[in-house]
């Protein structure tokens, strides 16, 4: 399996590249250069697997052998998930008037990140250890990132960890779990069109708060900065740039790299750009994409206490922008 960038001017690169590069030299993202296919029958064989486990399958399609040997890497997903709470890692809630949740905040810091950054620790040191060499990790997060990422790596002898965080912004137990009972190591400073596109049948909806460029992407073709960024107590969805927004255009463009390096390259001169028609009917209207739905303005902050009475569920901050 081999990453190339979703500005084209990279060369190609293996999964320990692309982990250790984060962002690729030309500004872009990775992206796997081929997305594995999966038919009806391993989709089928895949329902009735643990979490674990199906990280495990997923992991093998883009880490090949020769890098992490099958044993090993079984080995060290099943030493990312051991801190979590729940024996399943993650639990599926089934709720009143047909609605499921799927719960991920079993982790160490009780965010969704745990899940995946968890496991990017543990590939982090497991190169690291075979190369024999030591990184620094910098992060920069609106909340629950930076949580993530400090557990993930507290401790590691190969590893040491330099977080930013906006003060004021995070939430007051975010803020303490990223500068309170630190290693040595940490030092802290106030994937869904794919699995579309592997074969997965599943629908994406667009979520907000009122920090909505997402929303104005996808239901006008507006990718462009607000004025500035609006503070909600969903926190961590207080965010202006969207990263991740790079590889969607890039996979709905074709994995066209010339396409995306002319967006992205403009949005980083103007910090505004219009999609081209094309490209927004695919993101508005492509029948695997998104739906659109802007989460009122204050149903995160004023909502919990009637969707509780409605669904049986004491719903997130995050969860409640967009469920009803």
């Amino acid at each position: 399996m081999w990453y190339i960038s979703t500005r084209g001017m990279t060369p190609r690169v293996d999964f320990e590249g692309a982990l250790f590069s984060g962002y690729a030299p030309d500004g872009g993202l990775f992206m796997p250069e081929e997305l594995p296919q999966l038919c009806r029958e391993t989709l089928r064989q895949w329902s009735v697997l643990s979490y674990p486990s199906l990280v495990k399958e997923l992991c093998a399609l883009f880490i090949c052998p020769e890098l992490i040997p099958r044993d090993d890497l079984n080995d060290l997903i099943d030493r990312a998930f051991s801190r979590f709470r729940h024996r399943e890692v993650v639990h599926l809630s089934r709720l009143k008037n047909g609605l499921n949740v799927l719960e991920l905040w079993h982790g160490v810091t009780y965010a969704f990140k745990d899940l995946s950054l968890s496991c990017t620790a543990q590939f982090l040191q497991y190169f690291l250890e075979k190369r024999k060499k030591h990184v620094t990790v910098v992060v920069g997060t609106s909340g629950d990132t930076g949580s993530a990422a400090i557990e993930s790596v507290q401790g590691a002898k190969n590893v040491d960890i330099i977080v930013l965080l906006p003060k004021g912004h995070c939430t007051k137990i975010q803020e303490l779990q990223m500068t309170t009972v630190l290693k040595e190591n940490v030092h802290v400073f106030g994937a869904g069109c794919i699995a579309q596109k592997m074969g997965l049948p599943i629908r994406l909806v667009v979520a907000v708060n009122r920090n909505d460029i997402i929303h104005r992407t996808v239901q006008r073709g507006d990718f462009s900065l607000s004025k500035a960024v609006k503070a909600t107590l969903a926190s961590a969805m207080d965010i202006q740039v969207p990263y991740n927004m790079e590889r969607i255009f890039w996979l709905l463009s074709g994995s066209d790299s010339q396409v995306t390096r002319a967006l992205m390259e403009q949005f980083e001169r103007t910090q505004s750009v219009s999609l081209p028609k094309d490209l927004h009917s695919k993101v508005s209207h492509h029948p695997h994409t998104m739906e659109k739905g802007k989460a009122a303005a204050t149903r995160s902050d004023m909502g919990l206490e009637k969707l509780f009475e409605r669904r049986g569920h004491l719903l997130s901050l995050y969860m409640a922008s967009f469920i009803e």
